[in-house]
């Protein structure tokens, strides 16, 4: 990762961190941004469950952070700078 688009992700975290997003959501965000991965695998990670890390995907949809391509099966998330 480059460290322009590491500098915009950190800025942004901050951002989002003061309008309530919560420190999980800040890292399953940094997961997003450096891998291609599943919900099971976030859940796997973090040492969260399922239910837990889609409400935090949820919030990160909300603020605009990640947004999806295509459908639940086939698509991929893509990192909104």
């Amino acid at each position: 990762m480059n460290c322009r688009l590491l500098e915009g992700l950190s800025i942004r975290l901050f951002k989002g961190l003061s309008k309530g997003l919560s420190e999980t959501a800040a890292n399953i965000y940094k997961i997003y941004a450096d891998n291609y991965i599943t919900r099971s695998d976030i859940a796997n990670r973090i040492g969260i469950s399922l239910t837990a890390v889609q409400k935090h995907i949820n919030k990160l949809k909300s603020l605009r952070f990640i947004d999806r391509d295509g459908s639940t099966g086939h698509g991929n998330w893509i990192v909104i700078e």
